[in-house]
């Protein structure tokens, strides 16, 4: 988990990372966003909000099971959903979440 936190870190130092609902919203609804993240502790009606616009635009989406890491390892602790906007990026940590979970060759 710690590897994901580490890239989402560089993530925002590369300027492609947008933080928190409106500008993730924003992101998606433009097709820019590559990866939404969420952070577990995200309210049901966000993550329903998000899991509709995700599936309508056809963006992947993964939910990190975090204590407020998240936003720490972006410089900002209260942010709880975030968007990647590059494709490399969206690919290392899609990686590391299917291997997490047990999955993916």
């Amino acid at each position: 988990m710690m590897r994901i936190y580490n890239i989402l870190g560089l993530c925002r130092k590369a300027g492609k990372l947008k933080l928190g609902t409106a500008a993730v919203e924003k992101a998606i609804l433009t097709r820019n966003a590559k990866l939404v993240v969420l952070s577990s502790a995200v309210s049901q009606r966000t993550l329903k909000k998000f899991q509709a616009l995700c599936s309508e635009k056809n963006v992947d989406m993964i939910i990190l099971d975090d204590d407020n890491n998240i936003g720490k390892s972006v410089g900002r602790d209260g942010i709880k959903i975030m968007a990647i906007t590059d494709h490399n990026f969206k690919n290392m940590i899609y990686k590391i979440q299917i291997k997490n979970q047990g999955g993916g060759n």
